[in-house]
C-alpha cells in the first residue's frame, strides 16, 4: 500500500474457528464441495482429502485448480497458496507425513467457480484435487537459482527440529 491512510468502514472481521472440533461440525459431503468428485459451484470451501503414503518422503503438493487459500497436512499448516504464483506447489517435509492415511485440508477462499450455463460448466463443476509431485512447480516453469540447495538445507533443519520437538532425537 502506497497511498494515503484511509479508514475502511462498513465491514466486520470475524475469526474463523480452526480447532478440530469446529472442523468436525462441517458437513463433509459432496454437496459442500468436500469430495473431489462432487459438484463445486464456487465460493469459499473447505476440502478434506486422504493421502495414502507407503513410505514418508519429501514432496510438493500441487494445487492445480485452486485459486487462493491455505493447506494443512495432519493438522500442520503448510502455508498459503495463490494461483498467480510465483510458486505453484507447497513443500511437504517427510516428518509431517505418516505411513498410511494422512489428512489434507484445503481452504480455498477465492474461487468463482465455472460460469453458469457455460460449455465448461459441466466439465469443471467438480472440485479440484491436490496431487503430490517430486519437484516444486513455479509459475515461470523454472526453479530460481539455488532453490534446490535452499530446500535441502531447510529440510535438514526442519527434520532436526521436528525430531527434537517430538522427543525422538537422533
Amino acid at each position: 500500500f502506497t497511498g494515503p491512510a484511509r479508514a475502511l468502514l462498513g465491514w466486520e472481521c470475524i475469526p474463523l474457528p480452526m480447532e478440530g472440533e469446529d472442523l468436525e461440525k462441517l458437513p463433509w459431503d459432496a454437496a459442500q464441495g468436500a469430495s473431489p468428485r462432487g459438484p463445486w459451484p464456487g465460493g469459499s470451501r473447505f476440502f478434506r482429502y486422504a493421502l495414502f503414503v507407503r513410505e514418508p518422503a519429501d514432496g510438493f503438493l500441487a494445487l492445480d485448480g485452486f485459486r487462493k487459500g491455505f493447506v494443512c497436512v495432519n493438522g500442520f499448516n503448510l502455508g498459503r497458496y495463490w494461483e498467480i504464483g510465483p510458486q505453484r506447489s507447497l513443500y511437504i517435509a517427510a516428518p509431517l507425513l505418516r505411513q498410511g492415511r494422512n489428512e489434507v485440508l484445503v481452504f480455498d477462499i477465492d474461487h468463482a467457480g465455472p460460469p453458469a450455463n457455460s460449455a465448461e460448466s459441466a466439465a469443471t463443476s467438480s472440485a479440484p484435487a491436490p496431487r503430490v509431485v517430486s519437484e516444486a512447480i513455479w509459475s515461470s516453469g523454472a526453479l530460481p537459482r539455488g532453490a534446490k540447495e535452499a530446500v535441502a538445507d531447510a529440510v535438514s533443519g526442519l527434520g532436526t527440529a521436528l525430531r527434537s520437538f517430538s522427543g525422538s532425537g537422533d
